[in-house]
């Protein structure tokens, strides 16, 4: 085949002379057909660049309209948020939001002197940071998203904070250390305060119902925190809807904690400091949208986002609109301080004594799990049996 040099005849020789020249490229010996083969492909990539304007501009001159991208989950989310008023929640929501406000703050109250509080509050007092909201129980204030993780440490610690019914039995009372800290930086009123504690339980109910029967590996009640707390504290700092959705973006992009710190060969700190942790990521993340940093709004839905590769799949109505009663409806609150599962049985244990004599009462013989408590008297033993163990006295 004849080739073409750089010091060739031609249109095509010089054009390439031209562009060696400005690319000071060496001289090189190309196939004649392989150049106009990658002058075919210049042009055609050229001409793509302009054919989906053209086409556009064709079809809104024909009168069809024009495609519109598909709403992504999150921007619906920043929707409902940013639609939430004090003045639209029904006295019982209300009524509930202030007692879980008390109950919540008392659970903090009663975790002050927690070793582990005690150290993060040691920590964060030592980096320092802008005075912009209250540590409880410390008597000094430090930057509001440190404020919402040394309160979220102080709620969560005791295991003794609320749990969500209708479900699994997570703890959307985490979402008050956000609003406080938002609320006192911002000099908010009650009102808002309880809105912001509102929105908090409903944002993270819903992502724990839209999570429902994915994958295990991931502590949902942490992960959850994440993208409630950035929405409570992107609804309190005032953010439209397109600003929340985006703070609820950066919030859920690193928002996939490991089970492991629940449920891990031994209990450790970590159980009370993942959501603590949690709330405070969520915090920041509502303080960069404010701020402008923008993130994807298909972290939820997208090929690559938490509904397809974290949670394998994820129920996407149950997040796009909000509508009947609010979820902090589902709240219940502890008699003590312990996992939510053990309230019952803690409950049947201190029924003991009108059947037995709590010193005869000498092993647990059995772990089971059964939905009803019973009570079996064969002649020789008796046992009684709840929802979670079995004690089995000898007389």
């Amino acid at each position: 085949m004849r080739n073409a040099t750089v010091r060739g005849r031609g249109w095509a020789s010089g054009l390439r002379r031209r562009i060696l020249a400005r690319t000071n490229m060496p001289p090189t010996r190309v196939e004649r057909r392989d150049f106009v083969r990658w002058c075919g492909a210049a042009a055609l990539l050229a001409a793509s660049r302009s054919a989906a304007p053209l086409a556009q501009a064709q079809q809104e001159e024909r009168g069809q309209p024009r495609k519109v991208a598909s709403r992504t989950v999150l921007q619906d989310l920043g929707v409902w948020v940013a639609a939430m008023r004090y003045e639209d929640l029904p006295p019982a929501t209300v009524k509930k939001a202030k007692y879980l406000l008390l109950d919540t703050l008392g659970c903090a109250i009663g975790a002050v002197d927690g070793g582990p509080v005690r150290i993060a509050q040691r920590v964060v007092s030592a980096r320092g940071g802008n005075p912009q909201a209250s540590v409880i129980g410390a008597g000094w204030k430090t930057s509001c998203d440190e404020a919402a993780f040394l309160n979220a440490m102080a709620i969560r610690y005791l295991d003794f904070n609320d749990y969500a019914a209708f479900g699994f039995p997570h703890h959307p009372s985490i979402n008050l250390a956000p609003a406080l800290a938002i609320a006192e930086m911002r000099n908010l009123s009650g009102r808002d305060l309880l809105l912001g504690l509102t929105v908090g339980y409903e944002v993270q109910v819903k992502v724990r119902d839209a999570s429902e029967g994915g994958r295990r590996g991931f502590d949902l009640p942490s992960l959850e925190a994440q993208y409630s707390s950035a929405a409570t504290a992107a609804r309190l700092l005032g953010l439209d809807a397109p600003a929340i959705a985006n703070a609820v973006a950066i919030a859920a992009s690193f928002a996939n904690t490991l089970s492991e710190v629940r449920s891990g060969g031994e209990l450790s700190n970590a159980k009370g400091t993942a959501e603590a942790l949690a709330a405070r990521n969520g915090t920041f993340a509502a303080l960069l949208a404010q701020g402008g940093v923008q993130y994807p709004l298909t972290v939820v839905d997208g090929e690559s986002g938490y509904g397809k590769v974290v949670n394998g799949g994820v129920k996407e109505e149950v997040l796009r609109s909000r509508s009947g009663d609010h979820q902090i409806l589902k709240s219940c609150t502890k008699m003590w301080p312990s996992i939510g599962t053990s309230q019952a049985p803690i409950a049947s244990s201190t029924r003991f004594n009108w059947l037995w004599p709590a010193a005869k009462i000498t092993r647990a013989t059995e772990w089971r799990c059964i939905a009803s408590i019973k009570s079996e008297r064969p002649s020789s033993r008796r046992t009684f049996s709840s929802s979670k163990y079995s004690i089995s006295p000898l007389f």
